[in-house]
């Protein structure tokens, strides 16, 4: 069966106030501006996706919110997984090889460098992963838990420097 990643990496974030603990940070003003119009874009050329996990960091998050109302999907659909903050290739491989396996079209919300090396991993193809940064793996698995090592191959990459409205 065919089966699809979406990593995204939460928008830009802010650092106005450096009191705040990492996992606290909010969007920016950038940040704000570029999720729905990178969610946008992504509908366009993907279905709605049958399960999102974010982090549980408050860009991560925002970030998934703004994902979801572009498709369509409430809030409460958005599951927390404190496992991708700060996560390591192989905490990331136990998110997904964990994900319920009704869920077809996944998109995770999370961090680099680790979504990067995760790509890396998943298809060892080495990408550019900035803020907002978006890369859609597609993979034939019949579970979730045989995803691994090479599996799956990039059939999406975008992210807003590449869109000159966003300039």
């Amino acid at each position: 069966m065919k089966r699809s990643l979406t990593l995204i990496r939460h928008a830009k974030s802010s650092w106005q106030q450096d009191s705040l603990p990492d996992i606290e940070r909010p969007l920016n003003e950038r940040g704000v501006r570029d999720a729905p119009f990178m969610a946008r874009l992504m509908k366009e050329e993907h279905p709605a996706p049958d399960c999102i996990i974010s982090s549980p960091a408050r860009r991560a998050y925002h970030t998934a919110l703004e994902y979801a109302k572009v498709f369509g999907q409430p809030e409460n659909e958005i599951r927390v997984d404190e496992r991708i903050y700060e996560a390591s290739v192989s905490h990331l491989m136990d998110v997904i090889n964990a994900i319920d396996n009704d869920c077809v079209r996944v998109l995770m919300f999370g961090h680099n460098p680790g979504f990067s090396y995760l790509t890396e991993y998943l298809t060892g193809e080495i990408v550019h992963m900035p803020t907002n940064g978006v890369v859609t793996i597609e993979m034939e698995l019949e579970t979730w838990e045989h995803c691994g090592n090479g599996c799956g191959s990039i059939v999406f990459h975008d992210f807003p420097k590449q869109h000159k409205e966003l300039l």
